[in-house]
């Protein structure tokens, strides 16, 4: 019954016209510097399908503004005039909200939609201040590996930032590229480019740190610089196998190239034995890690460990791997059978022995 309940009501949901609706405003957000005394209009505009909204505010600076209407018939826009004082002691951005919810007018439409536009204001830091952003991102041997560094002045005082990335291969330190510097004016933000050539770096792993020096502080962020090589690699295969029979035989591959290779497959020769086979092809992604399959006839086969090459095709190119193969321990359970009615016989002996001297007392 409650299941039925459920059903009814999920249905009715989705189906009455009307049961529900959408709320929007436009645009989501303002930002502006905060300046002593400043007085400006935002407008925001509310739309949907609600018969009648109630608009508010929020946030530690609702005081300080004022609204040019308190409910809207549907949709329509709001004038919200923001009137800051000549100071505010928290530094930081502060967010006020000019938001509508519906108001339930017996229309058959739930108040679930709640949307809220935001003024964002920036409050400078005392004397000086940054923040800084780095990006950049993995490459292939012989690319440029960019760099790019957003520095943002948040104090009341002005700045001069140097900005540089240091390159280091685990502790030790292979270069330094030089972004440029620049002077920030309250509020004011800035990006600095450049590019690092990779042509005499190796395959590998780097730490790229970029540092802005602004005189009152250091900043600094640190990433992983990945520099690939057209290289796939075999980091695990099926080792223990049944005997004669299909099995399902996996590689493991790894990817360190900083493109995506596609038409990667293996070939598996058994050495000293007449049997080979392939897998099918599978893309691999940059960086990632990957399963090959392909299938093994053991049918015939006597040793208990054998030989096999497998080969990585991919791009013009192979990798290669001698590895080893063992087979599933087969159990014996005509032996198993003997020694369990060796060690009953045994039992039954001594059981005999101990009756025989209880008879002779």
């Amino acid at each position: 019954m409650v299941k039925r309940e459920i059903l009814f009501i999920f249905l009715f949901l989705v189906l009455a016209p009307g049961a529900y609706a959408a709320l929007g405003v436009s645009p989501a957000y303002y930002e502006i510097d905060f300046q002593p005394g400043l007085k400006q209009v935002f407008h925001f505009e509310f739309f949907g399908d609600y018969e009648k909204l109630r608009v508010y505010t929020e946030g530690d600076l609702a005081e300080y503004i004022e609204l040019s209407a308190e409910s809207l018939e549907g949709k329509g826009t709001v004038n919200a005039l923001l009137q800051l004082p000549e100071n505010i002691e928290l530094p930081g951005t502060h967010r006020l909200y000019i938001g509508a919810v519906p108001i339930d007018t017996g229309s058959g439409i739930g108040a679930i939609a709640d949307v809220r536009g935001v003024i964002k204001i920036k409050v400078p830091y005392p004397g000086k201040y940054a923040t800084m952003e780095f990006l950049t991102g993995n490459v292939n041997l012989g690319d440029p590996v960019r760099l790019t560094v957003k520095v943002n002045s948040l104090g009341k005082e002005n700045i001069s930032a140097n900005v540089r990335v240091d390159f280091y291969e685990g502790e030790q330190k292979l270069e330094t590229v030089n972004l440029g510097n620049a002077i920030f004016g309250t509020g004011e933000a800035k990006e600095f480019y450049s590019e690092l050539n990779t042509s005499n770096y190796k395959p590998g792993d780097y730490r790229a740190i970029a540092v802005v020096d602004y005189g009152a502080d250091e900043l600094n962020e640190e990433r992983i610089v990945r520099v690939g090589e057209l290289n796939v690699k075999i980091i695990g295969y099926s080792k223990i196998l049944k005997r004669n029979g299909i099995n399902p035989f996996y590689i493991d591959v790894e990817s360190f190239w900083n493109s995506e290779i596609g038409e990667l497959y293996a070939s598996v020769d058994i050495i000293n034995k007449d049997i080979d086979f392939l897998t099918p092809s599978i893309i691999l992604d940059s960086w990632t890690k990957g399963k090959l399959t392909g299938y093994f006839d053991t049918t015939g086969i006597e040793e208990d460990t054998i030989k096999g090459n497998i080969t990585l095709h991919y791009k013009g190119r192979t990798t290669e791997q001698i590895v080893d193969f063992g087979f599933e321990k087969e159990i014996n359970y005509l032996l198993y059978g003997i020694i369990v009615g060796f060690v009953l016989l045994i039992i039954v002996i001594v059981f005999l022995i101990m009756r025989l001297k209880k008879i002779k007392r």
